[in-house]
């Protein structure tokens, strides 16, 4: 059984810390050298779809983690940083991220086109900053299980 569950919680992880990290080093600095509405619209879509290939990744993790983790302080940390991760996730694409895509009105004066605006810029500095702590927790949780397996 452990070495299903060594298979089950590497697929996960390269699941999971595959998807953060392709959108921290790939996503991030492509979407620099896009129009605003481009963005805009890959943003939503990829946000959509990387909830659910997350939650995935996270649900694998959790099923291998089952067969090889006796209850440890190792464990505690481990589960610990999965609760934090899964809420990471569903914060992200439940509240921050659809709300950075809000539409305005069309009619809409200039001065609620700006605090809208205002709006979606502090949310998607909000959603940068939620996804770099996302990184950092994944990995650390990755290693502590890499140490404790080793």
């Amino acid at each position: 059984m452990k070495v299903i569950g060594g298979f089950l919680e590497t697929t996960g992880w390269c699941i999971y810390l595959g998807g953060i990290l392709t959108m921290e080093f790939v996503w991030r600095p492509a979407q620099l050298d896009l129009a605003p509405a481009q963005t805009g619209i890959l943003c939503l879509q990829m946000g959509k779809r990387y909830k659910w290939l997350a939650l995935a990744g996270l649900g694998v993790i959790a099923l291998g983690g089952r067969f090889l983790y006796s209850a440890n302080w190792q464990l505690y940390i481990i589960a610990i940083g999965w609760l934090v991760l899964v809420g990471l996730v569903i914060l992200m694409g439940s509240l921050v991220h659809p709300r950075s895509h809000a539409k305005s009105l069309a009619s809409a004066d200039e001065k609620d086109y700006r605090e809208l605006r205002s709006k979606r810029l502090a949310l998607i500095a909000l959603m940068n900053k939620m996804l770099r702590f996302e990184l950092f927790i994944a990995l650390f949780v990755a290693l502590v299980g890499v140490y404790y397996r080793a």
